[in-house]
């Protein structure tokens, strides 16, 4: 790797401005956020208010622009640079910033093609780390220019930039092969780093491996040699000491294999459900397994994603999801879980206030929960089938005198964590890649022992649904109890089938005579009337 320029760079430039020398070292930072903290210093010690006022002037002196400014004007008359400058129409002031600026190798602008739509970003210096180009650029070009850039000239500025950008396709973007870290690149086929510039790909994200822990590329390097050596020590990893014990062997194999999917060099699309009883510690080991990984990982609620048009956007630039989820969980859409899980190597995510966008299909989503979640009766069997192919099952178990501990994700430091994805990486490896899973069949019948009837009795005829009807929940339960039987099927428990109800968003539960009622819901009587009718009209 190359030596850090970070401490040898002059911030403090007073009149004279940053030298050739500070530049070489400022292009070859890798953390555009310091990038952009040095130009704002050098920007404010400058008396010129722009980084590359004097130098763009004396620079336009010698242009076509200065000639075309001039020209017209009395033999013997001269302008100064500014004075030729503002002569100029802002879009032709545009131009000539713009040209300027492609010779300072300073920054550099992209456009990613997607199969619908174009989107912009800026790079600063030598960096591949994108950053969006709308939420930028101004302020960029201030820094650089000041006092020389009207807001008309910026808006054509903004115009040119984007039309002589450099094409990137999306493929080289956030690419599962590969992850952004401080310090450089990991390439995940051959576990190797390269130093920044690395142009085979760019990222809208980095892992800061320099951490309070005291992770570096150097100290990762010599890990990655340890676990394939296969002298590393597992047992001493802190997530290892803190869990293994909450799993037995098969489940353990499971999550082992699950996790090494993370650093792996392809998009697995891979689901798992973590299945373990209240406090036992499933949020803890996400939240543990997050830190060090976390600019690639998105929290997303089931329920958003299955039901929230915008439910998707956390999505963007991930490539794993976390979810822990509360009480009973509910499946209604298992042909959504599979359009995220497997069904195509892009995935469609809706955004408010912009425009939709395809990303990298996911490499892993896991899902805590307390038990297995509801089913709905509706799905198709090619869906079930689909979803079975792809779904882990993995149980968490109470170790004997565990007591979860709050904050106890805190204490595990994460270069402990990243260590034991390494490791889990390497392992599923030396497997051949294969992930070791409960068997189709197996999960098939765990997902229909789990098959939500509920559902299917809220479409029934048996109930309507509106924001005026109300019932009270025992009632409710009795017609779905024999709403079952007429059906053949096996009701739910009580708590269950009021589980399902609250997490329903157009029922909300109240308390009336001591009884649970639910608004949004009304049953159905032999005349056609409903519950709010009786009451209303009599």
């Amino acid at each position: 790797m190359s030596e850090d320029p970070r401490e040898k760079i002059n911030v403090s430039v007073e009149v004279v401005g940053p030298t050739e020398e500070d530049w070489r070292l400022w292009r070859a930072l890798d953390d555009y956020l310091q990038q952009l903290s040095i130009l704002r210093k050098w920007h404010r010690e400058l008396p010129e208010k722009g980084i590359f006022v004097n130098r763009f002037l004396r620079w336009f002196r010698e242009s076509r622009w200065y000639a075309m400014s001039v020209s017209g004007l009395d033999e013997g008359r001269e302008l100064s640079e500014l004075d030729a400058f503002y002569r100029l129409r802002p879009h032709q002031r545009a131009e000539a910033l713009c040209e300027h600026a492609s010779t300072l190798d300073v920054f550099h602008v992209f456009e990613v093609h997607h199969q619908d739509h174009v989107e912009y970003y800026i790079a600063l210096g030598h960096n591949n780390r994108l950053v969006g180009f709308e939420e930028f650029w101004s302020v960029l070009v201030l820094l650089l220019y000041g006092e020389l850039v009207s807001r008309e000239t910026l808006r054509h500025l903004g115009e040119l930039l984007k039309a002589r950008a450099t094409t990137v396709h999306h493929s080289r973007v956030n690419p599962p092969q590969a992850l952004r870290v401080e310090g450089g690149v990991l390439d995940l086929e051959t576990l190797t780093f390269s130093p920044v510039p690395d142009d085979r790909w760019f990222f809208t994200y980095h892992v800061p491996l320099y951490t309070q822990e005291g992770m570096s590329v150097k100290r990762v390097e010599h890990l990655i040699k340890v676990i394939r050596e296969g002298s590393y020590a597992v047992e001493a990893n802190r997530v290892y000491q803190a869990f293994r014990s909450h799993f037995d062997d098969e489940n353990w194999q499971y999550l082992v294999d699950a996790l090494g999917v993370i650093l792996s060099p392809k998009a697995w699309r891979l689901l798992v459900f973590l299945v373990g009883p209240e406090g036992v510690g499933k949020s803890t080991l996400l939240r543990a397994l997050a830190k060090p990984i976390e600019p690639v990982v998105a929290w997303l609620r089931l329920g958003d994603a299955t039901s929230y048009t915008f439910g998707l956007e956390p999505l963007y630039g991930k490539q794993v999801v976390f979810s822990s989820e509360r009480g009973i969980t509910v499946v209604r859409r298992i042909d959504l879980l599979n359009s995220l899980f497997g069904e195509n190597d892009r995935i469609p995510v809706y955004r408010k206030y912009k425009s939709a966008v395809l990303v990298n299909s996911l490499k892993l989503g896991i899902i805590a929960m307390n038990s297995l979640p509801l089913f709905s009766q509706q799905e198709s069997p090619a869906d079930l089938s689909a979803f079975a192919d792809r779904l882990s099952i993995i149980y968490m178990q109470r170790p004997e005198g565990f007591e979860p501990k709050p904050g106890f994700a805190d204490t595990i430091p994460a270069d402990e964590a990243f260590a034991f994805l390494l490791w889990c990486r390497w392992q599923l490896e030396q497997k051949g890649w294969r992930i070791s899973k409960l068997s189709k069949d197996e999960v098939l019948e765990t997902i229909s022992a789990a098959m939500n009837n509920v559902l299917g009795f809220l479409e029934s005829d048996e109930v309507v649904i509106g924001p005026d009807e109300r019932a009270k929940g025992v009632e409710l339960y009795a017609a779905y109890r024999k709403w079952c039987e007429q059906s053949k099927l096996r009701p739910l428990p009580l708590d269950q089938f009021y589980s399902v109800l609250r997490g329903d968003p157009r029922f909300k539960e109240y308390r009336r005579e001591k009884s649970i009622w639910f608004k949004g819901i009304g049953l159905r009587r032999r005349d056609n009337t409903t519950t709010y009718e009786l009451e209303r009209f009599g």
